[in-house]
């Protein structure tokens, strides 16, 4: 697939069953345009989080705060975070 393709990728509820997100978040960042968008939604697992979730910033103790991590370690900017429920929406733009 092309670099520089998407304007914007959604993920909800998909997080916790990446095996290596920064390899996701990379190949996402790869295939967005500069300034493209990453909408992520989370069930939010930090409290009870079971053993068989495959990504492991899904099994930590603050999952919003690790893909926020992540998203900045990956080339985003993080530039919005809700709440509502037990999930958390994080925005983020592709730097450059």
């Amino acid at each position: 697939m092309a670099r520089h393709t998407f304007d914007a990728v959604v993920a909800v509820h998909s997080f916790q069953f990446w095996p290596d997100p920064y390899q996701s978040l990379a190949e996402i960042h790869r295939v967005l345009k500069p300034q493209g968008k990453l909408v992520l939604i989370l069930r939010d697992h930090s409290r009870n989080a079971p053993d068989w979730l495959a990504n492991p910033i899904s099994r930590s103790e603050d999952e919003a705060e690790g893909a926020l991590a992540a998203l900045r370690l990956s080339g985003f900017e993080a530039w919005w975070v809700g709440r509502t429920g037990s999930s958390r929406c994080l925005v983020a733009r592709k730097e450059g």
